[in-house]
């Protein structure tokens, strides 16, 4: 499993189950720092930036994440390399956390509650 596949298979089965929402996975190699995945619905959009293993660097990606959280909803999908998936911040705070490691159902209900919030809460 890689990073590719969990992106593809969350992006894969949002569409099936948010209906009334729009799922683009953003794909551009020649543009730095875009997250992963972009979910629209309710209104709002949440960006989404998915991992395999740990967060690395303070690159332009990083940079990004901070300020669309800080303008708007952006978070790390961040998929364990021993198992489990958590949902953090931009600056590291675990939102939700779930035990195994393709719960990208458990993701995208997060997703749908968040949207419908209207904002990312922290605990």
């Amino acid at each position: 499993m890689n990073e590719a596949t969990l992106k593809s298979a969350l992006v894969h089965l949002g569409r099936q189950t948010l209906p009334g929402h729009v799922l683009l996975r953003h794909e551009d190699k020649m543009t730095a720092g875009i997250p992963d995945i972009s979910v629209t619905g309710h209104g709002r959009t949440l960006w989404i930036e998915v991992k395999f293993g740990v967060i690395t660097g303070r690159g332009i990606q990083a940079m990004t994440m901070e300020r669309l959280a800080q303008y708007g909803m952006a978070v790390y999908v961040v998929y364990a390399l021993s198992g489990g998936v958590e949902i953090r911040t931009y600056d590291g705070v675990v939102l939700a956390k779930h035990g195994k490691l393709g719960q990208h159902s458990a993701v995208l209900d997060w997703i749908r509650s968040t949207l419908i919030a209207g904002k990312v809460v922290t605990p």
